[in-house]
């Protein structure tokens, strides 16, 4: 049964091209598009904004901020009608309906409105019994009011929340619908900015699944209440954000990250009494352990996975800059196996074994269909196409569970958007997305980082942390749920080598064999050159 969805325009009919975005989600609804107009009245404020006062911010919000606005054309939505509602702005310069705007509302009785106009919208107690949803981009828990993102870049943050609420009389304290994160790029306000707009739709998305079923998020909103920033305060803002950017450039032109692979054949994975004591063995040896020997024709080896006591890795091609995947034999240090896609890069070979069958599901990112590899014996194995998927996966990661078979991955452009899907087979010719997908919002384990396994009787899953520097440590969820109607996780601890190494960004273990993937940082005359050769 379609809804009726109020949406709240201003008069001149604009909105962002994100905000459009959340518009085409609910295209199927019945909407009436409210069009906001102020009234002009004794009781009425007209606030000016102080552009001297503000002015640095003003340039910075033009380079950075703004954003494309889409007029919003009525005949785009089959089932839409339009009304006329009006305002006044309070001396507090909250903006309030008056009573025959509210009325028509309530006669039309909405099942939700969605806050694209106005300002600051004063609830009166007659609107309170209807959902009013908007967005904020921040944490509540620290950071309300404006502008986003700007002092989260300033105090050194590294990842930019979001939120869709009901809105309240509070700023930004009201309860919780949905919740997401994005990377914070301290050399690049514009591209903070901008991957979190990208996400709203995804969050907005999931916030009407969650009113629909009455879910809430326990996130008390309780963080400072920020207001534009000052000129001062803006310059120094420039100086970070241009230090910052110095910073990258340099470290591009000269440094560069040396993928290794790392293994323990005798780790005493039987005696670990905690599922994070993987780890503490880690730790403990991170000066005794055995690197696999980097064959000649490839620059690193990363993302491994144990196969029949061999370890599965990638190895980046020296001559072609694309990513093979390799079977390698640690005791006599060759190459067992190795596949490969002329022109394609391959990575992350998640192996798991079903019913006797040996399964291979490597990142496919850069490929139009999800691909795996299949067989009883490791020699023979067949590549086969996933061609229910619209696009390849990156980082898929395979589990059977209470008689399905789950598959975690992202989608190429979703960086730190983990989906979930489910099927009745390990070859997913039936692949269903599941409800609550995405799972996880967030570059802090937003990407798979390993193998998902058991440790009495729970399910844990690693995922990556890239809310700092690509690859340097793993964060553990304990799965809580997992049918196919509900999931959730919770996360439970983090790790990172200690220096001189960095990561690990990818784990797995078998029997006593634990094998990990880790860098460190070299100085290289021509890692810019590289760098700039890899795009082609």
């Amino acid at each position: 049964m379609k809804k009726n969805i109020f949406i709240i325009l201003n008069n001149d009919l604009l909105v962002t091209e994100w905000q459009y975005k959340c518009l085409l989600k609910i295209k199927n609804q019945n909407l009436v598009f409210l069009i906001s107009n102020e009234l002009k009245s004794k009781n009425s404020v007209k606030f000016k904004r102080n552009y001297f006062k503000n002015f640095l911010y003003y340039i910075i919000n033009i380079i950075s901020i703004r954003q494309k606005m889409v007029k919003v054309k009525f005949n785009s939505f089959k089932n839409s009608s339009y009304k006329k509602i009006f305002f006044i702005t309070k001396n507090n310069s909250w903006e309030e309906l008056n009573k025959e705007s509210i009325e028509e509302i309530i006669l039309g009785n909405p099942s939700l409105i969605y806050k694209c106009g106005m300002g600051l919208l004063y609830i009166n107690k007659e609107l309170k019994n209807i959902p009013i949803i908007s967005h904020h981009h921040g944490d509540p828990t620290k950071f309300r009011g404006r502008p986003a993102g700007f002092y989260e870049l300033l105090k050194g943050e590294k990842k930019l929340g979001q939120i869709v609420q009901l809105i309240s009389n509070k700023l930004d304290s009201g309860k919780i619908l949905s919740y997401g994160e994005t990377k914070i790029y301290p050399w690049s306000y514009k591209k903070t900015i901008n991957e979190s707009f990208k996400i709203s739709p995804i969050i907005f998305e999931k916030a009407l699944i969650s009113l629909e079923a009455g879910n809430f998020i326990d996130k008390k909103s309780g963080g400072k209440n920020y207001k534009l920033p000052s000129n001062k305060l803006s310059i120094f803002f420039i100086y970070i954000e241009i230090s910052n950017l110095f910073k990258k450039l340099f470290y591009g032109l000269f440094w560069e990250k040396f993928w290794q692979v790392g293994y323990l054949n005798k780790s005493l994975i039987s005696k670990i009494t905690k599922p994070d004591d993987f780890f503490k063995i880690i730790s403990k040896t991170s000066k005794n352990f055995k690197p696999i020997k980097i064959f000649k024709d490839y620059s690193f080896y990363a993302d491994p996975f144990i196969l029949d006591s061999n370890i599965f890795v990638e190895g980046l091609k020296k001559s072609s800059l694309k990513g093979d995947l390799l079977l390698i034999d640690i005791n006599k240090n060759s190459i067992i196996k190795k596949l490969t896609l002329e022109n394609k890069h391959l990575s992350y070979p998640y192996t798991i074994e079903f019913s006797g069958k040996k399964y291979i599901y490597p990142d496919s990112g850069a490929l139009k269909n999800p691909i795996f590899y299949s067989g009883t014996k490791t020699k023979f194995l067949k590549k086969s196409f996933m061609n229910k998927f619209k696009s390849g996966l990156t980082d898929p990661t395979v589990i059977k569970h209470n008689g399905l078979y789950y598959l975690f991955a992202n989608i190429p452009n979703e960086q730190y958007i983990l989906r979930l899907w489910y099927a009745s087979n390990p070859e997913f010719n039936d692949p269903k997305e599941h409800p609550n997908s995405p799972i996880c919002i967030t570059p802090e384990g937003g990407r798979s980082g390993g193998r998902i396994f058991k440790f009495k009787k729970n399910l844990y899953r690693y995922g990556q942390q890239c809310s700092s520097d690509y690859g340097n440590g793993l964060i553990l969820f304990r799965i809580e749920t997992l049918s196919e109607r509900n999931f959730f996780e919770k996360k439970i601890s983090t790790f990172k080598l200690n220096k001189p190494f960095k990561g690990p960004h990818n784990i797995d273990f078998c029997d006593d064999l634990l094998t990990w993937d880790y860098y460190t940082e070299r100085f290289n005359l021509f890692a810019g050159f590289n760098r700039i050769m890899e795009k082609f």
